[in-house]
């Protein structure tokens, strides 16, 4: 989230021209399905077929043999390289977008009156996009909270246990090791908690927008 408002403010900032066009390009690992995304980071960093390890080993940073995949600091990585790569267009798009429905007049009565950039930033432009923020926010939780396909295919939750997200352990227990009754316990306290950051964010959003 951090990262697409940064990207919206300086593209708001610069005044970017073909943003249509780069809005375009943002989009492709939105259409994406997870599936695709994690097979495509499994043959980058892929021991024997990435192209990861080839360029790192290069540089030193790893040995050729060394499986990423494998190792629980470097898979966890690679998991969120992965999620950041699919949902930082996500607010990139709509941050930028809530950003340009910011009245200009407001935006040029600060300039002229010395307005600093910086200053722009943190008392016009935040505080206006602040609901959007938070809209997109929540989206973006509850679907951090279903992720699964990602982790599933690239590392299918392991090392171990070590990558292993609430979801991924939902399935197993349910699917895999057939203990119907942890699985529905689980699935429940994960609705409870969607429930209760739901509200939260919810919450956050109406007194923003009052």
């Amino acid at each position: 989230m951090l990262l697409g408002l940064g990207v919206a403010i300086l593209f708001s900032v610069i005044k970017t021209r073909g943003y249509s066009y780069l809005q375009t390009f943002l989009s492709f690992p939105l259409m994406m399905p997870p599936v695709v995304t994690g097979f495509l980071f499994w043959l980058i960093f892929n021991t024997d077929l990435g192209i990861a390890n080839y360029y790192l080993s290069l540089v030193g940073l790893i040995p050729r043999s060394y499986n990423i995949l494998a190792n629980f600091a470097s898979a966890f990585s690679v998991i969120v390289l992965g999620d950041v790569w699919m949902w930082t267009p996500f607010f990139i798009i709509v941050l930028y977008s809530a950003i340009q429905s910011i009245p200009l007049e407001m935006m040029e009565s600060a300039t002229i009156d010395g307005c600093l950039s910086k200053h722009l930033v943190k008392y016009i432009m935040i505080p206006k996009i602040k609901p959007a923020i938070l809209v997109a926010l929540l989206i973006r939780v509850i679907d951090a909270f279903r992720t699964y396909d990602l982790v599933f295919v690239l590392t299918g939750g392991g090392p171990g246990t070590s990558t292993q997200v609430l979801s991924l352990e939902i399935y197993f227990q349910g699917f895999r090791y057939w203990f119907m009754g942890n699985a529905f316990a689980q699935a429940l306290i994960l609705t409870a908690i969607l429930i209760l950051i739901g509200n939260v964010l919810i919450y956050l959003i109406r007194r923003g927008a009052e």
